[in-house]
């Protein structure tokens, strides 16, 4: 009985969640009033860039309100990059060589002070950053990690492109002596991701820890995707593809010496029906902590019962095409994940706190929304 209640809620939290999606209009407002370059923003739509004071290049940060020169000097100040915790890092000129400086929402710290470049500065959600430095000989990679600096390479050769993820991998462009490889980071120690005769270089990768790059051999160059089991070649033609780039559902762009193109993956049925396809489309991997957390409610309530075996077995049979289709679009990836968004708090508590607690938070809170409509009526009517 509590569980064709429990699933009784689960069909209506889906249908609640399906009718919340609502599409925004956009508006578009100026942010600087020079020729400003290399904007990045954040996901709480604080927007860092570079721009001229009337001297040399500053960089300044808008909150979504205001506008704040963070850097008043007469060096050159460069290559911005913001986290969503409003962290800003870039490369600024000390008079000398170009240093690393981290802003933290308050005051600006110089992360390096050395007579050698460092350049190309990237930061996480975890305030870690990484960045190309010359030790005197060649490039390095360097890691800051909110309390001290790693050099996590040392050698001859030439690094340079580092990356870093929020699991703290950091990956890069390395020469091994005869050609360009990706190397990896895992938080421990360094590995030689591509070992081959050709150039591998502008590694990018995401928080799935799925790798996009370039490889230039032969004729032309392709890009290559690595989904943490294997790697994939994405391209195979006779043009120059470059620069890709990978978002948290595993899409990934590039542009070739004749387009823009996009890489998406298609959500194919698992054997023995093993597949959460709307929530993998939504969330971009099938491995992803709101996707498991799912599959465990699904696993430890749903396919326990007659009912909800049925509700899975409906699910798996007209879901696939809805998560291709919701896969191809970004935006609506988006909103999917707003609407799953309470499915998988339900799902947490039950996994967590039981049937029972669940269920009575869950018509506690149905009473009160009720109760406080009703009374909200029922006020306006006697006024």
């Amino acid at each position: 009985m509590l569980k064709t209640i429990l699933n009784f809620i689960v069909v209506i939290g889906v249908i609640l969640c399906i009718s919340n999606i609502v599409l925004a209009d956009y508006q578009t407002t100026r942010l600087s009033d020079d020729s400003g370059d290399s904007p990045q923003i954040n996901d709480n739509g604080y927007v860092v860039w570079r721009g001229s004071d009337g001297h040399d290049s500053e960089i300044f940060l808008y909150n979504g309100s205001n506008t704040t020169q963070l850097t008043d000097n007469d060096n050159f100040d460069d290559t911005p990059q913001i986290n969503n915790n409003n962290y800003v890092v870039w490369e600024g000129h000390d008079g000398n060589d170009f240093e690393i400086y981290l802003y933290d929402g308050s005051e600006t710290t110089q992360l390096t002070d050395n007579g050698h470049d460092d350049q190309l500065p990237q930061i996480n959600n975890n305030n870690h950053v990484v960045w190309k430095g010359y030790d005197g000989h060649d490039s390095e990679i360097f890691l800051h990690d909110n309390s001290s600096i790693t050099q996590l390479t040392d050698n001859d050769n030439f690094d340079d492109t580092p990356q870093i993820n929020d699991n703290g991998y950091v990956v890069w462009e390395g020469n091994d002596g005869n050609d360009f490889e990706i190397y990896l980071y895992d938080g421990s120690e360094t590995s030689l991701f591509t070992d081959n005769g050709h150039d591998d270089q502008l590694p990018q990768i995401n928080n799935n820890n799925y790798l996009v790059w370039v490889r230039h051999g032969g004729n032309d160059s392709e890009i290559f995707l690595h989904d943490d089991s294997e790697t994939t070649q994405l391209t195979d033609n006779n043009h120059n593809d470059d620069t890709p780039q990978i978002n948290i559902n595993n899409h990934v762009v590039w542009h070739s010496n004749i387009s823009i193109f996009l890489a998406t993956p298609i959500i194919t049925p698992v054997e023995g029906g093993d597949g959460c396809f709307i929530a993998t489309a939504a969330y971009g991997s099938y491995m992803e902590p709101h996707v498991m957390t799912l599959r465990q409610f699904r696993d430890s309530y749903l396919l326990t019962n007659k009912f909800g075996a049925r509700f899975v077995e409906i699910y798996y049979r007209f879901s696939p095409p809805m998560a291709n289709f919701i896969a191809q679009h970004d935006s609506l990836r988006s909103v999917v994940r707003i609407g799953l968004a309470p499915m998988v708090g339900f799902s947490w508590l039950v996994l967590n706190y039981g049937v029972m607690t669940t269920i009575f938070v869950f018509f506690s809170m149905l009473t009160l929304i009720i109760g406080g409509a009703c009374f909200i009526v029922k006020t306006r009517k006697t006024n």
